[in-house]
């Protein structure tokens, strides 16, 4: 269907004219008003059932907020190097609460790698759970709504690589057996008087279920920890609030209580491990401060007993002022010296920690080496990591089904090479920045040493008592300020951490929810409303467009000038079903009802207008443009209404190829007939008296018969185009009928209508409402037209009256009808009407 179509289909949607009224807009939809009742049905009935099947949704978040830290007090060149690189925004942030070190530590604190999915107590019904083991806890262990003994697991850890389903059997109070039931394989069988301790392979777990009866069986499954993650990760949605620097982490969960835990671990467990990273990224600098203060300290406890005994003993009090300025720039330069060297230690000492590493697996995690540097962002390394953990795990997953040498395995190894090879990129270009640092570091160590040998040269030209004395002044100056600057780096190391620590805090925790979010069952019921509307109009235009192609009662009058002899209702069901079921011949037909004075009419006005037809005509023939129009139904109604006019009436089942008017009057269609007299040369085939001619106290005689078919026959068209045909209906027409009616196959379907025209111009056609096709119809008229039939009139057949807004203009809206018995009606005899003998046409 064309969307054009659509478009234009109200603009050509019209009774008599180009446009069409509000009103009659209404009338479409009211005509087809089932199908908009139906499609609503439909849809509204499918949101229902949507909102009952469909587990409810709930949601719980947690409102999170990164606190900007003041890193002014560290400004050295690695962290210029990398942090210009690689800043700590909050989206970062919110893709490290997705890591597979996060979710693992919730998965392990609120055990979703185990799902419980059903449980058997004997003697009463299983219950079915199939669902993760914190749902379960929060829906059956809490409310324990059917009194059951439910079991609980009291401790659970799982480093399993793949997917394992379990059976617990307790066959006695102490004794307990585990079953893998993939393999169905007794795996372990432990007494134990409260719980049941389980080791295997990949597991290790202790279950309390003291109170069930003996014989019952619990069933769970054990989920890898890919799987799990992916759970995980499915049920997370985050979310920046604004251009804050505040976002939310949600989880979407079918029970209320568990979405709340789950929000809330989430949120404990990333910050605990941001607290694990930043102790991670300082660890190499606490302990080599330490180690230099307690050095340093002995150092300067002892330069300070030098000096007082030195002095002491030689009696000096203080030097002159060029050589106590020197002693100060010496004590300034060896402090220098000592912060330099600290540094170079702690690149050092992590430069051949990486390199060792490098060395060992061909890649290092650089993501914590930066000193007292914030943690890591999400940076091409960090996500080259996160993949090759589940190439590992995946690696590990395939092995357990496939062997080393399959191609999977072979493939996967592939990735897990490029990966490392990628990973070692990112760490060369790290260790030459080490490298860089440290040598200027050395640099700037070497100028400090010869700053330091220059000023010592100068000092030592002093007398040898004064040289001693600024010897050991410089000494323990150099130690005091030393002392001083690692006491200080180790409190900025501790303020570095505890601003790193706190920098993430938790706004406001996750609540219960109350209300689901999912389904939103008013939302879906709109929406079932909504679409049911829309696709009952829907329908019903695409109906009406179709039946655009059919045709309508002004198109016969207006386009093709052909006159409406008469509209025949459509039969009610009652009536369907009396003419289905008759056993009698008054049943079956409508004109021989006394309860059917509205259908008598319609053939009144037919019988009317054959009657004031311009050129009185004895013969007609009756057909359709195709099969099931009820032409039989018409013609034989007629036959019997003329009948009761007095009129004398011969019917002629010429549908040689199914005989259906025969049938009607229980006349066999291998009765001789059509068929049987052109066969046997006979120009006057048998005729069947269906109504003996009677008189009634001086009454109208009622005289109907029938010839018909002789049978059925295939090639039908070579007979009707013999010359006994032809020498058969010129004679059938001598015989003293008043009207000769002929029932023919629609035109369209069959060339025996056009080949009776030959002998028959005059006809009827009969078309169906909301039935016979424009394109039908107006070929066939086409057809009968070229063979020079003149079609006197159309009989509109099963026209929805009621529902057409032609009742008004054709005068059928309801019937009019007196409260006596039609005295014209055919008589019953016993059964119905009495078939006589055959008669010939010499009789008739």
């Amino acid at each position: 269907m064309k969307n054009d179509d659509f478009l234009n289909l109200f603009q050509n949607l019209s009774i008599n004219s180009k446009e069409k009224s509000l009103l009659e807009y209404l009338n479409v939809i009211m005509k087809r008003k089932w199908i908009l009742i139906l499609s609503l049905f439909f849809f509204i009935s499918a949101a229902l059932m949507f909102n009952y099947l469909v587990p409810e949704t709930y949601s719980s978040s947690v409102l999170m907020k990164k606190e900007n830290v003041d890193n002014t007090y560290r400004q050295d060149e690695f962290k210029q190097i990398i942090e210009s690189k690689n800043t700590d925004k909050i989206e970062t942030e919110m893709k490290l609460v997705k890591t597979s070190e996060v979710l693992n530590k919730v998965i392990d604190e609120l055990k979703l790698n185990l799902v419980f999915d059903k449980i058997v107590i004997p003697n009463e019904k299983e219950l079915i759970i199939d669902d993760y083991y914190l749902n379960y806890i929060n829906e059956y262990l809490v409310a324990n709504p059917n009194g059951m003994s439910y079991p609980r697991f009291v401790e659970f850890k799982s480093i399993s690589n793949s997917t394992n389903s379990y059976k617990i059997k307790k066959l006695s109070d102490d004794t307990y057996e585990l079953y893998d039931i993939e393999k169905n394989k007794l795996i372990s069988r432990s007494p134990r008087e409260n719980s049941f301790v389980i080791n295997t392979s990949s597991s290790e777990f202790i279950i309390d279920w003291t109170s069930a009866v003996p014989n019952s069986e619990l069933y769970f499954t054990v989920l890898n920890g890919r799987a799990a993650i992916k759970m995980l990760e499915s049920m997370i949605d985050l979310q920046q609030e604004d251009e804050t620097n505040i976002f939310r982490i949600t989880v979407e969960s079918t029970n209320p209580k568990s979405a709340q835990m789950i929000a809330n671990t989430i949120a404990d467990k990333f910050k605990e491990t941001r607290i694990d990273q930043e102790k991670m990224a300082i660890r190499y600098s606490y302990k080599f401060i330490d180690d230099q203060i307690d050095e340093i300290s002995e150092n300067l406890k002892k330069s300070e007993e030098e000096l007082l005994d030195y002095k002491s003993k030689n009696r000096l009090l203080s030097m002159n002022e060029n050589s106590s300025q020197i002693v100060d720039l010496l004590s300034q330069l060896e402090v220098e010296k000592v912060n330099v060297d600290l540094e170079l230690n702690q690149y050092q000492d992590k430069l051949g920690a990486i390199e060792n590493e490098y060395k060992d697996k061909g890649y290092f995690d650089q993501t914590y080496l930066t000193p007292e540097r914030s943690s890591e962002a999400y940076t091409p390394f960090s996500s080259l990591m996160l993949k090759l953990a589940d190439l590992e795990v995946l690696r590990i997953e395939t092995l357990n089904r496939k062997l080393e040498s399959h191609p999977e395995v072979v493939k996967i190894d592939e990735q897990i090479a490029e990966i490392k090879n990628r990973l070692s990129s990112f760490n060369q270009n790290t260790i030459t920045a080490y490298q860089i640092i440290i040598n200027t570091l050395k640099a700037k160590q070497n100028n400090l040493e010869g700053l330091v040998s220059k000023y010592n040269s100068q000092l030592s030209s002093l007398p040898a008592k004064e040289n001693k004395y600024a010897e050991l002044l410089r000494e323990k100056s150099v130690y005091e300020k030393v002392y001083t600057l690692l006491i200080d780096k180790r409190e900025e190391l501790k303020l570095a951490e505890l601003s790193k620590l706190q920098d993430i805090a938790v706004v406001e925790p996750a609540q219960i929810p109350l209300i689901a979010v999912f389904p939103n069952k008013q939302f879906n019921l709109s929406i079932g409303i909504f679409a049911g509307f829309v696709c009952g109009i829907f329908l019903i235009v695409a109906v009406e467009l179709n039946n655009k192609k059919k045709l309508h009662l002004d198109d016969l009058e207006n386009e093709y000038l052909i006159p409406i002899f008469s509209i025949i209702p459509n039969y009610s069901k009652e009536l369907k079903k009396r003419i289905y079921n008759s056993k009698k011949i008054e049943d079956r037909f409508v004109v021989m009802m006394n309860t059917a004075e509205g259908y008598k009419e319609t053939y009144r006005i037919l019988r009317t207008k054959i009657y004031n037809s311009k050129n009185k005509v004895k013969t007609l023939m009756f057909t359709s443009c195709e099969e099931n129009s009820g032409k039989t139904t018409v013609v034989a109604n007629l036959a019997l209404l003329l009948v009761q006019s007095d009129k004398k009436v011969l019917m002629i089942d010429c549908d040689l190829k199914r005989g259906r008017l025969t049938n009607m009057f229980n006349v066999s269609k291998n009765s001789p007939g059509i068929i049987t007299a052109a066969k046997e040369q006979k120009i006057n085939p048998m005729i069947y008296s269906l109504i003996k001619p009677s008189k009634n106290n001086g009454a109208a005689k009622y005289d109907l018969h029938l010839i018909p078919p002789g049978g059925i026959l295939d090639n039908s068209s070579e007979i009707l185009e013999s010359e006994i045909f032809a020498k058969i209906i010129k004679n059938i027409e001598t015989l003293q009928y008043d009207y000769i009616l002929i029932d023919t196959p629609p035109v369209n379907r069959v060339v025996d209508p056009l080949i009776i025209a030959k002998y028959v111009k005059d006809a009827i056609l009969i078309v169906r409402d909301d039935y016979t096709m424009k394109d039908s119809f107006k070929w066939g008229v086409h057809e009968l037209k070229q063979t020079g039939i003149k079609i006197h009139g159309i009989v509109i057949n099963a026209c929805d009256i009621d529902n057409s807004p032609f009742k008004y203009k054709y005068g059928y809206a309801g019937s009019y009808s007196c409260n006596y018995t039609d005295e014209n009606s055919i008589p019953s005899n016993g059964n119905g009407l009495k078939q006589n003998k055959p008669i010939t046409t010499a009789e008739a």
